[in-house]
């Protein structure tokens, strides 16, 4: 099906909207779901664009997108509904605008860029959900000016092949050039935080707390700080590890209440090798003395006890005599 650019009443009540074989199709003007409905682009000459400074309203309905093509959104999403998208790993869905829809954000496969009006906290108002399916999945944003873009209150969870990306441009060292984040809550369920900018400005992010459930990586890159609150009433997955990596003095974690049991389960990735944690009096977490592999930790009681063996034998023999 090939949907014009002046679409017609009747194509706008299918479930299902199929957008290929043109340069270019978009959906002008507001526009508003009377059901789950589902976007899919074979475009790749140029993204698939819905509105320009209208309205793009959910309802209380879920707009799912996927295909090969990418789509760009300009207009405001609002409604109680949610968005899924199900791209082909190298699409990209682009929300240009101020957002107010308050259902869940789901990325599945693709990457979602957030170009929203910064320090506004409306890009993603509900809770926001990477990855866990087969194919690679990102949230990230690159403006220079981006802080501020989910909203506090958000649950953001990172499963597997999940990455929540923080970039910003390489260079300028003003407040506006900074990348600060604050959200309500982080669940590391086996995905990767990660700061891609090369800006030696410190990316911020303040987490409410954060709870761990599979085997997961924050990755500070360049410059990036990290402030948790309390975590001690969360439960963690026993055996769960979070690993730090590009970790430094000048790229500190802290952290409110955490367990013993929770700060066992932290490993810092450094030159010298892999690193337990500690929490220091002024609740910074940082790394406290080299994890052996298993097969030391194993190896070096038997060689210690055999080497002791003959020593053992000699005296129970004198004791007998």
């Amino acid at each position: 099906m090939i949907v014009p650019r002046r679409i017609p009443l009747f194509c706008l009540l299918f479930a299902t909207m199929v957008f290929g074989l043109r340069l270019h199709a978009d959906i002008p003007g507001n526009y508003t779901l009377t059901s789950n409905q589902t976007f899919t682009s074979t475009i790749t000459a140029s993204p698939f664009t819905i509105g320009s400074s209208d309205i793009f309203n959910l309802q209380s309905y879920t707009a799912t997108f996927t295909g090969t093509g990418n789509f760009e959104i300009n207009s405001s999403i609002i409604g109680t509904g949610g968005v899924l998208i199900d791209l082909a790993p190298t699409a990209q869905i682009e929300y240009n605008k101020a957002n107010s829809y308050t259902g869940p954000t789901i990325v599945r496969s693709g990457s979602l860029l957030l170009d929203t009006p910064s320090e506004q906290n409306n890009g993603i108002m509900g809770d926001l959900l990477i990855g866990g399916g087969p194919n690679q999945a990102s949230v990230w944003r690159d403006d220079k000016h981006n802080r501020e873009l989910i909203a506090d209150t958000s649950t953001i969870t990172i499963s597997a092949n999940g990455t929540l990306e923080f970039d910003r441009m390489a260079h300028g060292n003003s407040h506006v050039h900074d990348s600060l984040e604050t959200v309500g809550r982080v669940v590391m369920n086996g995905g990767t935080i990660l700061n891609g900018s090369d800006n030696d400005r410190l990316t911020s992010l303040h987490i409410g707390t954060v709870t761990l459930t599979a085997n997961s990586i924050w990755d500070l890159g360049k410059a990036m700080t990290i402030t948790i609150g309390d975590v001690n009433t969360n439960t963690w997955t026993p055996g769960a590890i979070l690993t730090i990596k590009n970790w430094s003095p000048q790229e500190p974690i802290y952290a409110g209440h955490i367990t013993p049991q929770q700060l066992g389960q932290i490993r810092f990735e450094l030159p010298t090798g892999i690193a337990g944690a500690q929490q220091l009096p002024d609740t910074q977490i940082v790394p406290l003395i080299i994890v052996p592999e298993a097969s030391t930790i194993v190896l070096v009681p038997m060689l210690i006890g055999a080497a002791l063996w003959p020593e053992l034998r000699r005296r129970v023999r004198k004791e007998k005599v």
